[in-house]
């Protein structure tokens, strides 16, 4: 679905040809930057690109297919599961099939963010069965919210197990989404253990991830760190929401990056496999401002 404007002003021309200027720029930066080399690495093996993945599986997995059939990796870095909801509540069973599905056609991670109908999340702003403005105090507060966040968990630890099984390991892992504080990962990942009881199962290895999207989550990132194996930067809620410019949304990921890598060298060499990951998710992971800056500053920095 497109939009045609009938006779734009000069600020309208202004805003969309600086628009096609920065897409044209993106192009010739990645046409220059997969020539390139960092280490005794290509480019393509050191910035992971991953899909974002709502309703259509169908489409998105064949378009997943079509990457796959190539040399370039593929990754998912978003399932956007609230959309699965959108005509009725999925079962553990049609769950499991989807992340299945999925990761059959990702040659890399399948990280799978839990329910979050926050307000942002169009089309469902005012959605009469879950309400208008609610994340994780939803899943963890409201019975119908309990229910969705347990069937979740269920379903992406059949779905964990089951692809372990069929490949030797698995991609799937899941991350939680409006996280404030370590206590509300503690929180879920209690709920997780009881999940594994009622089902017989030993203590999952699964990755647990969270979304830092909110101040309070970045004041309280040293002590999230201690709870989680990856986090991903939700930069639709964090920046764009709150209409922060370029430079504060900048000053707010480099603060990420220097707690995570602080944390990170902080550990034991036994615990080199316990480093946290980051990723950037939302409308920064598409401006080629931000691009080129991540690029010449973390990674090329390693």
């Amino acid at each position: 679905v497109g939009e045609v404007i009938v006779k734009p002003n000069t600020n309208i021309r202004r805003e969309y040809r600086l628009e096609i200027e920065h897409r044209l720029a993106l192009g010739e930066c990645y046409k220059e930057l997969v020539g390139n080399q960092i280490g005794d690495k290509q480019v393509g093996e050191n910035i992971i690109i991953s899909a974002n993945v709502g309703s259509d599986t169908e489409k998105e997995e064949k378009l997943l297919g079509e990457y796959a059939d190539k040399e370039a990796p593929t990754s998912i870095g978003l399932v956007r599961t609230e959309l699965f909801y959108e005509f009725g509540p999925p079962t553990v069973e049609e769950l499991v099939e989807i992340f299945l599905k999925l990761s059959g056609k990702s040659r890399g991670a399948c990280k799978i963010r839990l329910f979050d109908r926050a307000v942002d999340k169009d089309p469902f702003e005012s959605d009469p069965m879950y309400g208008e403005d609610y994340n994780l105090g939803f899943l963890l507060k409201n019975e119908e919210g309990k229910k969705i966040l347990r069937t979740q968990l269920r379903a992406i630890i059949l779905a964990y197990l089951k692809d372990k099984e069929n490949k030797g390991q698995s991609g799937i892992s899941f991350f939680i989404p409006m996280v404030r504080t370590a206590a509300d990962v503690i929180a879920v990942k209690e709920i997780l253990k009881d999940v594994e009881n009622a089902l017989a199962l030993p203590p999952s290895k699964i990755r647990i991830g969270a979304m830092i999207e909110t101040q309070d989550a970045v004041n309280n990132l040293k002590e999230i760190l201690k709870e989680v194996d990856y986090i991903s930067v939700g930069t639709n809620d964090l920046i764009s929401r709150e209409s922060l410019s370029f430079n504060r949304g900048i000053t707010l990921i480099n603060e990420i990056v220097r707690v995570v890598n602080e944390y990170n060298q902080g550990l034991a060499p036994q615990d080199f496999d316990k480093q946290i990951d980051i990723s950037i998710c939302g409308d920064w992971a598409t401006k080629y401002e931000f691009i080129l800056y991540a690029y010449k500053n973390f990674i090329q920095k390693g």
